[in-house]
């Protein structure tokens, strides 16, 4: 297998720093926003994060048994951003015909773009390679 995929779900441990990665880079602050002092986006997240800490449920990768993470090489970025798109409109559209569904994760993509390094350490890309897309499956 590529030493890209990875199961996400491995761990208890892997999914919070996950979580945790995604809700730092979405709402900066977001646990003194949660206590009153910010916007509703943030008390939104905070609530959602605290739900999957009680129950377990995954609402950003839906537990989706796979993720695609798109990427492309540092010194091709904004062509390569757009191949990577094309690639996974392509698996979109053919993932019916073999009876899979599918789901974009902006959130996810949000996070990597912005450069968030506890979430690129889990994905442990090489140096060279840039994060431009995600996809359940």
């Amino acid at each position: 297998m590529n030493g890209y995929l990875r199961d996400y779900r491995r761990s208890i441990e892997e999914i919070e720093k996950l979580v945790s990665a995604l809700r730092t880079v979405a709402f900066p602050g977001a646990a003194e926003q949660s206590a009153g002092l910010g916007g509703a986006g943030a008390q939104y997240y905070s609530r959602v994060v605290e739900t999957y800490r009680q129950t377990g449920q995954d609402v950003i990768l839906r537990n989706a048994p796979c993720l695609i993470v798109a990427m492309t090489s540092k010194e091709f970025h904004p062509r390569g951003r757009d191949n990577t798109y094309f690639s996974l409109a392509y698996a979109e559209l053919y993932a019916p015909a073999i009876e899979l569904g599918t789901c974009w994760v902006g959130f996810f993509e949000g996070c990597a773009s912005a450069n968030y390094q506890p979430l690129l350490s889990i994905l442990n890309l090489p140096e060279n390679m840039v994060v431009t897309g995600g996809l359940l499956v």
